[in-house]
């Protein structure tokens, strides 16, 4: 079960970002047509998020990614040619088009992303290939009402003190926390410290629960939403199955 500072107080307006299943992010609108850019940490091969986060607000689109390059996308394209042989197509078609909407996307202008790690302030370290929030912000002029995505396979927990120190200058978040079961107190601790609202909770099927608690959860927190009910269920209307294959995760709060 889950503490109940994990429970979004009201039902709040919100829209989807992202293609569907995994990819895509419930959102506050008011917070994403009032932010001057979106910084995203950890694409993989997907910018769908991004592309509609863009589309909602066309400002700067500022990415980080350690695994970005052209021999990361060869190792895809090697095991996307190996399925194809196997007369498995999906993946080859998903690779195509994961391809081409990534480059067409960050050869614009307005969209770019680099090649760094995300790390906690006291462990920026350029020459390990280390970056952190401040000097993002630094190196892009970025003073106040950003977005910030993140979806770092568990070093989110490195850099939970940096987001609450410039929380004051986000217009929204959405984050991915990873074993959540050994991390109860530390996600709850950023709940309540954050200087924003909790307004959606949503469990990756792609994981699975222990002791009734889904090991993988994706938070989205937003200023100022704009409350619908005071009724909340889930899942939202909006919501859906991370792996349309696996079973959706219940979500019970204590």
């Amino acid at each position: 079960m889950l503490p109940k500072e994990f429970k979004p107080n009201h039902l709040y307006e919100l829209i989807r970002l992202g293609k569907d299943n995994d990819g895509g992010y419930l959102v506050c609108k008011n917070s994403v047509k009032t932010s001057t850019a979106l910084i995203s940490f950890g694409l993989n091969d997907d910018c769908s998020f991004e592309k509609d986060f863009k589309k909602e607000n066309d400002t700067r689109v500022i990415c980080f990614d350690c695994n970005t390059g052209g021999s990361f996308w060869f190792k895809k394209f090697r095991r996307a040619l190996r399925k194809f042989v196997k007369g498995e197509t999906i993946l080859f078609k998903d690779f195509l088009v994961n391809i081409y909407n990534y480059y067409s996307f960050f050869s614009k202008n307005s969209s770019s992303i680099y090649k760094f790690r995300i790390v906690g302030k006291k462990d920026d370290d350029l020459s390990s290939n280390g970056i952190n929030i401040n000097t993002i912000l630094k190196n892009n002029n970025l003073k106040k009402n950003f977005f910030l995505k993140i979806d770092i396979e568990g070093s989110e927990y490195e850099i939970l003190e940096d987001i609450i120190l410039f929380a004051k200058f986000l217009r929204g978040l959405v984050i991915e926390f990873h074993d959540v079961d050994l991390n109860l107190e530390k996600i709850r601790n950023f709940i309540n410290s954050i200087d924003l609202k909790l307004i959606h909770i949503h469990p990756n099927n792609s994981s699975n629960c222990r002791n009734n608690i889904p090991l993988c959860l994706e938070l989205s927190f937003g200023r100022d939403p704009i409350v619908i009910s005071n009724l909340v269920s889930f899942p939202h209307n909006l919501d859906q199955k991370n792996d349309k294959r696996n079973s959706d995760l219940k979500l019970i709060f204590y």
